[in-house]
């Protein structure tokens, strides 16, 4: 199933906020309090830019040292509050992971300062990081960007890189990570399988109402009903007395960025990372690329799964619990699209509902590996 005609590019494009406004000597006087050195200036190289599904995002040089002679190409990310898509993220977490990973020799990020106190963007957490000079990635990576205009064997390059670094991330011990968010993601002291499934869950209720209204109320009381009916299932069906991993929780190529020779430079986006089972962010990322394909017409195929997984296991990636993992990964992604798709316009909500036919036969299959019917 394909969505070609009714703009479902536009609309993922459409789930840009309203930018805030941003001043340069916002950003400029917190890091003169926050130790920078010599005469300190910023100056956007992008505009007053400040858009995005999950968080503000704007490029800056930081001019530091005697005359500004210093030049530190830099990042500000800010949190959107009730316009971003999920209600429950935390800058401050995200700054605390990438820091930890970053002491591991995971490429992440190079994070620089955390703002909690409003001092950049009023009224919002933002961080600094150091800006990468790689290819930009993009959300519709088998349509356009680096992925899909690179040669089959740099796609395959790609492709091994990305699940060299899964694997790398889901070696690091959980324990040793030091991050305490991690541990009360979804609720403190349940098992890790199942807070995820409930903090996907207080996603989904907080943007569907039980009882809903208007003119998509069937629809929408269909995808939640849907929805959490499959976290039932999975609750029920979920592997127990394991060990939790460090995933991701978001691993595509939207959120990797390549260089021009098509090697990993860093992974971003650490929001939705969570403890959870190796193979999830592998599923997760086979999943994810469906879901683009039925986009529209593609430059570049989905990855191959088989490769994918040869890579992930030359990385010493273990594999298992394949299809219960499979089957979380395609829950999250059905419940990140319902909370997306409901926010579009009114001329885009044939492409929710088409959307929405396409991810519930996911959800279907994969319920149907584990021998379960929803």
């Amino acid at each position: 199933m394909t969505v070609d005609g009714v703009g479902s590019l536009s609309a993922l494009r459409s789930l840009a906020a309203d930018a805030t406004q941003v001043s340069e000597e916002n950003i400029a006087d917190f890091v003169r309090s926050h130790g920078g050195e010599g005469d300190i200036s910023v100056v956007f190289t992008n505009g007053n830019l400040a858009a995005g599904a999950s968080g503000g995002t704007l490029m800056f040089d930081l001019h530091q040292g005697q005359g500004g002679a210093v030049v530190d190409p830099c990042v500000l990310r800010f949190d959107l509050g009730s316009d971003g898509i999920f209600a429950q993220v935390s800058l401050k977490d995200q700054f605390e992971i990438m820091r930890a990973l970053g002491e591991f020799g995971l490429k992440v990020p190079d994070v620089r300062w955390l703002d909690t106190e409003g001092r950049i963007v009023e009224g919002a957490d933002a961080l600094v990081m150091g800006r990468i000079e790689a290819l930009t990635p993009c959300i519709q990576y088998l349509q356009i960007g680096p992925y899909a205009e690179a040669s089959v064997a740099e796609r395959d390059k790609m492709l091994a890189g990305l699940m060299r670094f899964v694997a790398q991330l889901h070696a690091v011990p959980a324990a040793d990570l030091g991050v305490a968010s991690l541990y009360s993601r979804g609720g403190e002291g349940a098992y890790f399988i199942d807070r995820e499934i409930d903090w996907a869950q207080a996603e989904l209720h907080a943007r569907f109402p039980e009882v809903e209204e208007g003119e998509r109320a069937a629809l929408h009381t269909e995808m939640r009903s849907t929805i959490d009916a499959v976290a039932d299932v999975l609750k029920r069906t979920a592997p127990r007395g394991l060990a939790p991993t460090i995933c991701h929780g978001d691993p595509t190529f939207a959120n990797a960025m390549f260089d021009e020779d098509r090697n990993l430079v860093a992974m971003l986006d650490w929001e939705l990372c969570h403890h959870g089972l190796p193979a999830e962010d592998v599923t997760y990322f086979l999943s994810a690329a469906r879901v683009i394909a039925s986009l529209g017409s593609t430059k570049a195929d989905p990855p191959d799964r088989d490769l994918a997984i040869a890579a992930y296991e030359a990385a010493g990636g273990k594999l298992d619990h394949w299809d219960f993992a499979a089957a979380l990964s395609t829950f999250r992604l059905a419940t990140w699209g319902a909370i997306g798709m409901r926010r579009m316009p009114r001329e885009h909500w044939e492409g929710q509902r088409l959307m929405w036919e396409l991810q519930r036969s996911e959800l279907v299959a994969a319920l149907e590996a584990l021998g379960e019917t929803v």
